[in-house]
């Protein structure tokens, strides 16, 4: 088990991420499959043992018997079981870059898909027009703001052809405008 994707993902973790990936381990929410006891030992085993040089403490036999006792060893067993706690760490890594590049547009802009599917018409146009305000107080100098821009006016359209909604002009120049800026920002950035 040593250097396996997981023991090396866990090392490549501070201090403060392995804090937050306990509370994110134990939170009902996110991982219901946290419940198992076989899980729970795996993680708190691996997390006691995790920054430290001994090789011997992520043996196969070593682990297996810290998490199921004294039971027959099965390789598959202790595999299966790593396998899913490394899915939960690489959930809780997408869920932490999610958390640091939130900001109040993006938010926003998630919350519009959400009022859209449900099809909640006034509410989605309150976020929408709150967007296009908030739109308006950023300096329009970098890429990302024609982006979001783009992304705004992008999901109005799609909400008014779900509703199959047309009442209003859906200014396709503008849109197509802030797309095309957007990318000729991008080529000059990377340029």
């Amino acid at each position: 088990m040593y250097s396996s994707k997981l023991e090396t993902t866990l090392n490549a973790l501070r201090d403060h991420e392995m804090e937050r990936l306990d509370q994110f381990l134990r939170s009902p929410y996110f991982n219901p499959e946290y419940a198992t006891p076989e899980l729970q030992g795996l993680w708190h085993y691996l997390r006691q043992g995790l920054h430290g040089p001994e090789e011997a403490y992520f043996g196969r036999d070593r682990v297996y018997g810290a998490v199921f006792g004294s039971d027959t060893m099965y390789k598959s067993k202790l595999e299966k079981l790593m396998s899913q706690l490394y899915g939960l760490v690489r959930r809780f890594l997408v869920f932490e870059q999610i958390q640091a590049g939130m900001t109040e547009s993006r938010e926003l802009l998630h919350l519009l898909d959400a009022l859209a599917e449900r099809r909640m018409g006034p509410q989605f146009n309150l976020v929408h027009k709150k967007l296009k305000t908030l739109s308006r107080e950023q300096p329009a100098d970098s890429s990302q703001y024609f982006y979001e821009y783009f992304s705004l006016e992008k999901k109005v359209i799609d909400f008014q052809m779900i509703d199959n909604n047309r009442r209003t002009d859906l200014q396709l120049p503008e849109l197509h405008f802030h797309l095309d800026a957007y990318y000729l920002l991008q080529k000059l950035e990377m340029a």
